[in-house]
């Protein structure tokens, strides 16, 4: 069994490319590892996961300045996140694109995930714990989704 802990209380454990980097590292450990037969994913009391770092995606986003407007072909843009969804995330992707995957590469894993929701799960919290195989929710758990309130789709699908 691998057990991973969302490790980032200031932030409730939202999660940024830096450890949307490490749990794909650990993904790619337990496929690779044929003595580890399933995942455990749990967050650092007192949340599962409060969602998207949204703070570092702000930050970057004043480091690259203005949006250039599109290019001429929009297909080429969702070829690339296309790429990332398949691919994980690389070195050069964006924040946004780092995080994003992480539900389908949950819901892609050949192995049994388990999502031990200790506290809030928003957000992208709550696409990771619906990207598992099973959810166990204790008494503090809750489930939270900002898109259903503005009428979108959840940006990790």
């Amino acid at each position: 069994m691998l057990t991973v802990t969302l490790n980032d209380p200031p932030t409730r454990n939202a999660m940024g490319a830096g450890m949307a980097g490490e749990l794909t590292a650990q993904l790619e450990r337990l496929e690779a590892d044929p003595d580890l037969r399933v995942l455990v994913l749990t967050g650092r009391d007192p949340a599962f996961c409060s969602g998207a770092n949204v703070r570092n995606m702000a930050r970057g986003n004043l480091e690259r300045g203005p949006a250039e407007p599109p290019g001429p072909d929009p297909w080429r843009e969702l070829d690339r996140a296309a790429v990332v969804a398949e691919d994980g995330p690389g070195d050069e992707v964006e924040e946004m694109d780092a995080v994003r995957v992480i539900p389908l590469l949950l819901h892609r894993l050949r192995k049994p995930s388990i999502a031990a929701v200790n506290g809030p799960a928003v957000g992208l919290g709550m696409g990771v714990a619906l990207g598992s195989d099973l959810r166990l929710a204790s008494e503090q758990a809750t489930f939270s989704e900002g898109f259903v309130r503005m009428g979108l789709i959840p940006a990790d699908g």
